[in-house]
């Protein structure tokens, strides 16, 4: 192996290793709300420090990190803004995710504390950390449950565009195209709306479905781990056209 190689090696697993601390970074930047105050317009550390009640200093230096990702930029010593990448933690954009980061910080980042426990045990993280199953979380806590029903919202109005390029859907009318695919949490066209067949695009989800049953949550070329899993990693995404169709969650 040539030397560059294993320094660039180094470098990557190093960027591996630290990335928790810019993910953490994002998760406070998403929970504040940083990206709607800086709708529009820039700001100084010590205005967006009042409005958000935090510490100047501390701040700023998260601002500065995330602005190295290029989720803001510091036009000015002290003063930022919104780059294209971080209007998506805007509220109001149309592809925003913002709910889905602020509580990952919340739950996952919280339940992958335990990730030692549950690969020695098996036991589930979210249950080690929380003190019951996922499912049963999101029913006793409704405001979880109702940011986890707008981040799968989220997560649809993002991928369905990918989805309905990558999947082979049967050959029976003419290809849906992303313009023309339904609105995220419609019924499947042909079903009753909280019928069997009637699916939220996201991960599978029935619509009217109550936390505490057993979802599927998988999309095509995508697992997203639920959180009290005993093995918490997602697994791989596969090169486009090498996935087998996703295997639908049980009715």
């Amino acid at each position: 192996m040539s030397s560059a190689l294993e320094q660039d090696s180094s470098l990557r697993l190093l960027a591996l290793g630290d990335g928790f601390i810019y993910a953490r970074a994002l998760h406070l930047a998403a929970e504040l709300g940083i990206a709607d105050l800086l709708a529009g317009q820039e700001r100084s550390t010590e205005d967006l420090a009042r409005r958000t009640g935090t510490d100047a200093g501390t701040l700023h230096s998260m601002l500065r990190a995330l602005a190295g990702c290029g989720v803001f930029t510091e036009s000015a010593p002290g003063r930022f803004a919104l780059t294209e990448v971080g209007a998506c933690l805007r509220s109001d954009h149309p592809r925003s995710v913002r709910t889905t980061i602020a509580q990952s910080g919340r739950i996952t980042a919280r339940a992958f504390q335990h990730a030692d426990h549950a690969l020695r045990t098996g036991d589930g993280a979210f249950a080690t950390a929380f003190g019951q199953p996922f499912w049963e979380f999101l029913r006793d806590n409704p405001q979880e449950g109702a940011a986890f029903d707008t981040a799968m919202q989220e997560h649809s109005r993002v991928e369905r565009g990918a989805i309905v390029e990558a999947y082979d859907f049967p050959r029976t009318g003419p290809r849906p195209s992303p313009s023309t695919a339904p609105p995220t949490g419609a019924p499947t066209p042909g079903t009753r709306a909280g019928g069997p067949r009637s699916r939220s695009p996201a991960y599978g989800r029935r619509a009217g479905w109550t936390p505490g049953s057993s979802p599927g949550t998988r999309t095509c070329g995508r697992r997203r781990p639920t959180p009290g899993s005993a093995a918490p990693w997602p697994a791989a995404r596969p090169r486009p056209g090498s996935a087998a169709p996703c295997t639908p969650p049980p009715r």
